[in-house]
């Protein structure tokens, strides 16, 4: 039963002009903010905060905003020190927010531009100057011009901050902008969550005008504003946060707030509201919408509504905007459809009023739409790149990689607050946050002069922080007594490092080098029990150390895989190898099994690299091919245990790898072979485009392959970790290109950005089925590198975004991008979703039955309209997707290129009518069928144009299934044969569109035609064609892999020769052609 039903909107203000920057704004009154800050929280943050002066005033004003923007800053009573208006009022660090005793929220916002032509008159300077909250001199100033003049508004902005101004010598003007609630009412406004802080005020040598012990809170509340409605309002770093929590049959409806000081209002492609002012646009978040049910946080559909108005108060319908029970996508934008931004316009909305439009939903259902449990970034003024993350026993996290920002945010006492690299030099950091993501507990830079990259880390069991990666820098710091001191490379080598630090990140606790005289990149470490340190990565040094007996003592190829095991203390090489063959070979990533045995992946060139007899895969795909390796070794390093291949023809590359319970090691990667090995029964057995992510599941023994899959859309898909959780079931994240990177129903993010996004994705154990899986990013590049599980099942993933728009949760450590690349760090459920409303029972009189949440998912969702259809569909293949309610439409479509046949099939569950209808490429209808309930429907088609055409499937008054599917079957049957040829032109990624003929004989000619994939035609990428090839001595047949990668147009054609006759019941073989490829089958 529902314990608690309150809806709550989240709501920030953006505290500072647009046109304008943080650095900017906080270089300007440095002075004056530091006073201010001083007498909102206490003086030993300050002192953390200014600790790490660069002696450049822009580096240090942008490092003071970056350390502050995140901190949460208290509500300050007015005990008299301010207008008596005032009742509370919070200094932030883009401007100070005033609560007003009628209710009022007021927004002071300075404006620092130079070139600013504004100048306050003696009168408006007289009429308009307040208190300010960063010179509380005594004077009569008032707020009263912009309370209850707003006329006067436009003009007393401009010398809002003229005390301020002499203050500090400079002219400054700003801009007011005050919210009231229309229709709301405000009986009493208290201060709750009473903050450690007190503040006091001394002014002259008048004590009886003294202030002290001044009491300042967390969050104010406005009391009932509207029927029904709380408001509380909280403040962090440039921003202050408005909660509306509406009750019960209360109707947020009745919200309605006012904009005073502003010239229009809209909401932008993101979402956010924007006030536009004299001196610039100010922001306000795109609101947040959730109610607690039964304990956990159920989030609802909202977006801004503005009133129009030709309209009246506002539109209380919006077109197609469904139950949030039923809505399958993120909408990433609304504008209210009755207003559009004129920019020639003086006044776009007069009125200059916002409320609320939320989403209905079904108290009955699960209610799935938004799972960010936190989410914050992590960076400074230049790039910042992460590789790894862990989790200590306390669900903390530690994340490394490498930053060029001298300005990266480090903690006061860690072992390095200073950026020593010179120019385009970059030095690894360890950074350590608290589970919830909200605070930054410790943070370092680690590194010499030169480049320093921190590729892995993890944790023993005592919370020490283990770190390995590459470092050019000769002064890289060890430590006394360390295995090796010396960095023996010259220019532009790079060494292994091995460092281990404390959990608070504040002393070195040993480091060492390891390496030769060539270039070594250490990639990957792990622990054994005994606290023994695993490394592997590769080196190009002939003389990379190795110990008597380990397995291979020496370099084969111009790169080897080394495995190395060092000590606790690193002051021993207990044992080290090569491994690899006479071409290239590199190892990624390691883990231990239960008895001590490593396991290590990578890929490898090599056609002699070792391999073990029973192995799955003893041989190279392809000479010149980049094969995927899989190798166990012993704990002592001295015996190759298990050694295979893994992959076909192509591009194979594999990046991580784990075990489970049972020994069996699952691995990850991506692959540009159409042939890479699936099993039976899998997800994905298809091979998508370009470069696609692979998951595959082996025997410990790597005898056998037990499960593999494809994974990704109609572009580039790169996989970079991967782990388990405790019922086996597999995590991936990486880097998707795709627009159709298969999501599910249900997930925190469904669509994808114009760029790259970061993906998560969840497999059962055996690789069948696509549990949940999700996009995560924001308008420009993302990228997924590590992610782990806690205790509880919630996944957490970094990586790095770029531009902006990355999601960040209220209260995060730092929820504004900084530059270039920056550090994410973001933790979901183990669903990828909302967390669960499990009903939890509660002692009650009279027990109240609550009806079973039901869940329903499809992986073609979203593709409820024609511009969101799934496709292009694959020609002999079949989908299966659900009617999960009596709105629920289900679009695809397929792309034409010759003239044929359209065959589509419906089969339906039992209990259930749908519908099927074609429609071509411009959305009319060709023909439907319309049988009855339980009876498949079917549609033939000859198809005279070519192009797009759509199918629709729907239930017929209202039928819908939310447990069993529909399965639709697409046949298509070219009416076109191509002409016999002799002749292959070879290509490279996309497959056979069609073959003629299908059966051949002793020397005959079988013709493959296929057309372009990436710019004359959508045909789909899998429409290959089977040639059965009658032979007595040979009895299989032959799946032509012919593919297309730089040829923009044209057919090819290539021609078998046949041995004789008779049986065609075999399964096909198949045969792969790449560039300067010939086919001949003799």
């Amino acid at each position: 039963m529902i314990q608690r039903n309150c809806v709550v909107f989240t709501v920030s203000a953006i505290l500072f002009l647009i046109v304008f920057s943080i650095p900017s704004l906080i270089a300007s009154h440095e002075n004056s903010n530091k006073q201010s800050f001083k007498s909102s929280i206490p003086q030993s943050t300050i002192q953390n905060l200014s600790s790490t002066s660069t002696g450049d005033p822009k580096l240090d004003s942008a490092a003071f905003a970056q350390k502050t923007k995140k901190l949460q800053i208290p509500f300050i009573a007015n005990n008299g020190q301010v207008d008596e208006q005032v009742k509370f009022y919070a200094n932030t660090f883009g401007g100070t927010v005033f609560v007003t005793k009628d209710g009022e929220i007021v927004y002071a916002l300075p404006n620092n531009s130079s070139e600013s032509g504004v100048r306050c008159s003696k009168n408006q300077e007289a009429k308009c100057m307040i208190q300010g909250p960063r010179n509380m001199s005594n004077t009569t100033n008032r707020l009263s011009c912009i309370l209850h003049h707003e006329a006067n508004i436009p003009y007393c902005t401009n010398c809002l901050l003229a005390g301020i101004a002499k203050n500090i010598g400079q002219d400054t003007q700003g801009v007011a902008i005050k919210e009231t609630l229309v229709g709301g009412r405000v009986h009493e406004i208290t201060g709750n969550e009473k903050a450690v802080t007190k503040v006091s005020y001394f002014k002259g040598n008048d004590t009886s005008q003294w202030k002290t012990n001044i009491s300042a809170y967390d969050v104010v509340s406005l009391g009932e504003v509207y029927d029904g409605i709380e408001l509380k309002l909280k403040a962090y770093g440039n921003n202050v946060e408005k909660l509306f929590c509406v009750k019960p049959d209360a109707n947020p409806d009745q919200i309605q707030v006012k904009l005073s000081g502003a010239k229009d209002l809209r909401v932008n492609d993101e979402g956010q509201l924007e006030a536009e002012t004299e001196l610039g646009m100010v922001k306000f978040t795109k609101p947040i919408a959730y109610q607690e049910i039964d304990g956990n946080r159920v989030a609802v559909d909202v977006e801004y509504d503005i009133q129009n108005p030709e309209v009246g108060r506002r539109n209380q319908k919006i077109p197609n905007w469904k139950s949030a029970s039923y809505n399958k996508t993120r909408t990433k934008k609304f504008v209210h459809s009755t207003h559009k931004h004129n920019p020639n316009s003086e006044i776009q909305n007069p009125k200059l009023e916002y409320g609320f439009k939320v989403a209905s939903y079904d108290k009955t259902y699960e209610l799935i739409i938004d799972p960010l449990l936190a989410s914050t970034y992590l960076g400074g003024s230049d790039n910042d790149y992460v590789y790894s993350l862990a989790l200590d026993t306390s669900g903390n996290v530690y994340v490394t990689g490498y930053t060029k920002s001298s300005n990266f945010p480090t903690t006061s006492g860690a072992y390095d607050t200073s950026f020593t690299g010179g120019n385009y030099q970059e030095h690894v950091f360890v950074s350590k946050l608290d589970g919830g993501l909200t605070s930054l507990l410790a943070s370092t830079f680690l590194g010499g002069s030169d480049y320093n990259c921190g590729y892995s880390l993890a944790l023993d069991t005592s919370g020490n922080v283990y770190v390995t990666g590459k470092t050019g820098s000769s002064d890289f710091p060890t430590t006394s007594g360390a295995y090796d001191t010396s960095f023996t490379g010259g220019n532009y080598q790079e060494h292994v490092f091995v460092s281990k630090l404390d959990g608070g990140l504040t002393s070195l606790l040993a480091s060492t080098f390891l390496g030769g005289s060539g270039q070594d990149y250490g990639y990957s470490l792990a622990l054994d029990t005994s606290g023994n340190v695993y490394v592997t990565g590769y080196t190009m040094s002939s003389d990379f150390p190795t110990t008597s007996g380990a397995y291979d003592t020496s370099q084969t190829g111009s790169s080897d895989v080394f495995v190395s095991k060092l000590n606790s203390g690193l002051t021993s090489l207990l044992a080290s190898t090569y491994l690899g063959g006479s071409s290239d070979d590199y190892g990624y990533s390691l883990a231990l099994d239960t008895s001590g045995n490593v396991y290590v992946t990578g890929y490898t060139k090599s056609s002699d690299f070792p391999t073990m007899s029973g192995a799955y895969d003893t041989s190279l795909s392809q000479t010149g091919s980049h094969d995927v390796f899989v190798s166990k070794l012993n704990s002592g390093l001295t015996s190759l245990l298990a050694s295979t291949y893994l992959g076909e023809p192509g591009y194979n590359e594999g990046r991580s790898l784990a075990l489970d319970t049972s020994g069996n090691v699952y691995v990850t990667g991506y692959t540009m072979s159409p042939l890479f090995p699936t099993t039976s029964g899998a997800y994905d057995t298809s091979y998508n485009y370009g470069y696609d992510v692979f998951v595959s599941k082996l025997d410990g023994g790597l005898t056998s392959l037990l499960a593999s899959t494809y994974l990704g859309g109609l572009s580039d898909d790169y996989g970079y970790s991967l782990a388990l959780d405790t019922n086996g079931n597999v995590y991936v994240t990486g880097q998707t290109e795709s627009s159709r990177f298969p999501t599910t129903r249900g997930a925190y993010d469904t669509s994808d950005s114009d760029d790259s996004d970061v993906f998560v994705s969840k497999l059962n154990s055996g690789l069948t089925s696509l549990l949940a899986s999700t996009y995560l990013g924001g308008s420009n590049d993302d990228e997924g590198y590590s992610l782990v599980l806690d205790t509880s099942g919630n996944v957490y993933v970094t990586g790095w975004t770029s531009g902006g728009g990355f999601p960040t949760t209220s209260g995060a450590y730092d929820t504004s991008y900084y530059y270039g690349y920056d550090v994410f760090v973001s933790k979901l459920d183990g669903n990828l979703s909302a967390t669960s409303a499990t009903p939890t029972p509660t002692p009650t009189p009279t027990p109240t039955p609550t009806p079973t949440p039901t869940t329903c998912t499809d992986s073609y969702e979203p593709n409820n309209s024609t511009s969101e259809a799934y496709g292009p569909l694959r020609s002999g293949s079949s989908y299966s997707g659900k009617i999960c309610s009596d709105s629920d439409v289900d679009w695809f479509k397929v792309n034409i290129t010759i003239e044929g046949t359209i065959s589509l099939s419906l089969t339906v569950p039992s209990s259930n009518d749908y519908e099927l209808e074609l429609y071509d490429a411009s959305y009319a209808k060709i023909v439907s069928s319309t049988n009855g309930s339980g009876v498949s429907e079917s549609i033939d088609y000859d198809a005279t144009s070519t192009g797009n055409y759509y199918i629709k499937i729907y239930g017929f008054s209202g039928s819908s299934n939310t447990t069993n599917s529909y399965t639709l079957t697409y046949t298509y049957t070219s009416k076109t044969t191509p002409t016999p040829t002799t002749t292959l032109t070879p290509g490279g990624h996309t497959a056979a569109l069609s073959v003629s003929p299908s059966e051949v004989s002793l020397y005959d000619s079988v013709v493959v035609t296929v057309v372009d994939w990436d710019l004359n035609t959508t045909s789909s990428y899998a429409d290959t064609g089977n040639v059965r090839i009658k032979s007595n001595s040979d009895t299989t047949g032959f799946y032509l892999g012919l593919m297309e990668m730089n040829v923009n147009s044209g057919s090819f054609k290539g021609t078998f020769v046949t041995g004789d006759t008779t049986d065609l019941s075999a399964s096909p073989r198949k045969i792969g052609v790449g560039v300067n490829d010939t086919i001949t089958v003799s």
